[in-house]
């Protein structure tokens, strides 16, 4: 698993060849729940269950190292890294979150999430907690805190970067719109800059 104050050899190199700056977060998180009892056990494992230990995701400040592990029973902590996969906050073509909450007969409530990273050399990464493990998509708790980590330092690296595109007179897309110095695309619609009155944002949506 993952832990801010363990980071892998591997990833320390990695990370300074790349120059991804300070770390921010590591994933999945350790478990909050200590002590004997019966209810701070079945948190621990009820956390164990969501992680999937073969993976673990490092955010960095300029970027993101994806750690894919093995077992091996003759290293200290009983894995070796399989794996490393790195790519750029400014390397990113395409980032989407998707959120499906469900609720049972009897009332219980789940929330799914899965996120989707498309890089601009065709690359892609999935990451997720609705228990499809695969060597494609990493799977833990903690996504919301995920979300609320990545977000700004996506935008931060993105923005200038369209604006930039929109100065060479190109077509920004965001989700099922695309702006360029003309006004608003959706879909065979367009709107001009000087007839749109308001936008709004709700939910993703707008």
């Amino acid at each position: 698993m993952a832990d801010i104050n363990s980071t892998p050899v591997e990833v320390v190199q990695a990370v300074d060849a790349a120059g991804l700056g300070q770390l921010i977060a590591a994933f999945p998180e350790s478990s909050d729940a200590t002590g004997p009892g019966v209810t701070a056990s079945l948190m621990r494992a009820s956390h164990k269950a969501s992680n999937d230990d073969r993976n673990g995701v490092f955010v960095y400040q300029n970027g993101v190292i994806w750690q894919r592990r093995r077992k091996n029973k003759h290293s200290i902590d009983g894995w070796e890294t399989e794996r490393l996969d790195q790519f750029r906050w400014a390397d990113i073509a395409d980032f989407t979150q998707s959120s499906q909450r469900t609720v049972t007969t009897s009332g219980f409530t789940t929330t799914n999430h899965r996120f989707w990273f498309t890089l601009r050399d065709g690359r892609r990464f999935d990451i997720s907690r609705d228990g499809q493990h695969s060597s494609k998509a990493a799977c833990f708790s903690g996504l919301e805190r995920f979300a609320a980590t990545v977000d700004p330092l996506v935008t931060a690296a993105q923005i200038p970067l369209a604006e930039q595109a929109l100065q060479r007179g190109e077509k920004v897309g965001c989700g099922i719109l695309s702006v360029d110095v003309n006004g608003v695309y959706w879909g065979r619609n367009f709107l001009a800059w000087p007839d749109l009155e308001e936008m709004t944002f709700s939910n993703g949506s707008v």
